[in-house]
């Protein structure tokens, strides 16, 4: 049995041969057909950083539409809990078309997350003048800390079918032009949906990887926001966006500016400010490994006491699967860093020993 504090104190070289024998795990046919898969070395001695961030949520899904505001119309676009990233090239196309029927050409936006920055992008593509204002800019924003694997929902609480439709057709496409471009950390990766079960067996003929069942195999995209979020910075400053470092106190802190339209991504922030009592912090903590350039698969799992997912990064190899809801702290919870690492080290035996076990084939 895999000891969890033998993984905390970095000894799991010794420990993990004991997680699953060889005659418990065989090579299932995907396995056998398949690229190999390199074990991701869970070791203390790996890790880069632990993470904390709070994903913005919105009872009722996230939220899109203009409103008067004073002598401004406010666009607000937040509200998308974990998948901000995911959505951003669907809602901030969809938010700037709001800003369309303004017919203004001076634009605010608040926030320099994921959606703030794309909408920006957006706006000075259509020949807007737009000035970002935020109170923190990358690597201080709740996207660095995303997993940013591009999967979309069927669903976003109560938010019209029709236009979460559209929203996830853009929010496929969009990244689609930055695709394996130098410097951007967008690729993409074979991503698995495992099956963990408390027996850790498959049944007879039943489809596995690592030794665990598995619905399906896709390749989505995949983000490094260490590289993604400064890159979409640099590209909108070409454009002609100005940045500016401001932190807004109230509603009516926002008539001061000069622009008359406002585009409002400022996430969890909306609730403060414009008092959406529906929006809540949902707490995740990432730990980050190393980078492996060698892995090129990427996974999520349903484990016994919770959810795991590991990405593989330019810059690092990305492990977490935390959701908290209505917790603030941002300080990382030492019992969430070893339940990641104990799940994610016995699923990297599983790997060792297919990789094993394919070499020897």
């Amino acid at each position: 049995m895999l000891d969890r504090r033998g993984v905390l104190l970095g000894l799991t070289g010794g420990l993990i041969a004991a997680c699953a024998t060889t005659e418990r795990l065989r090579l299932s046919e995907y396995e056998a057909r398949s690229a190999p898969f390199y074990p991701v070395g869970v070791r203390a001695e790996r890790i880069k950083e632990i993470v904390v961030g709070l994903r913005p949520g919105r009872d009722g899904g996230f939220r899109l539409a203009a409103e008067p505001f004073g002598d401004k119309i406010i666009v607000h676009n937040y509200g998308h809990e974990g998948d901000g990233v995911t959505l951003s090239w669907g809602c901030a196309t969809l938010a700037t078309g709001l800003v369309a029927e303004t017919e203004a050409n001076d634009v605010a936006v608040i926030g320099a997350g994921a959606q703030g920055l794309t909408t920006a992008l957006i706006l000075a593509r259509q020949g807007k003048r737009v000035t970002v204002y935020a109170e923190k800019f990358h690597p201080y924003v709740t996207s660095n800390v995303a997993g940013a694997l591009i999967l979309t929902a069927d669903a976003y609480g109560d938010v019209d079918p029709e236009i979460v439709s559209r929203v996830n057709a853009l929010a496929r496409t969009g990244f689609d032009a930055y695709e394996d471009k130098p410097g951007t950390g967008v690729t993409r990766v074979r991503h698995h949906f495992l099956q963990r079960r408390r027996q850790d067996a498959a049944e007879p003929g039943e489809k596995t990887l690592f030794g665990c069942p598995f619905n399906a195999m896709s390749r989505p995209t995949m983000i490094d926001m260490s590289l993604y979020l400064p890159y979409l910075m640099q590209e909108a400053r070409d454009m002609g966006v100005v940045f500016y470092t401001e932190r807004f106190q109230s509603p009516q802190h926002t008539l001061t500016l000069a622009q008359p339209v406002i585009v409002n991504c400022t996430g969890l922030g909306a609730g403060a400010l414009f008092g959406d009592t529906a929006v809540h912090p949902v707490w995740g903590q990432l730990v980050r490994l190393h980078p492996q350039p060698e892995i090129d698969y990427s996974y999520t799992a349903h484990a016994e006491d919770g959810q795991l997912y590991m990405f593989p990064r330019e810059t690092s190899i990305v492990l977490g699967g935390t959701r908290r809801r209505d917790v603030w702290s941002l300080e990382p919870d030492p019992a969430e860093t070893e339940r990641i690492l104990y799940q994610h080290a016995r699923l990297a035996a599983r790997a060792r020993q297919v990789f094993a076990l394919k070499a020897a084939v």
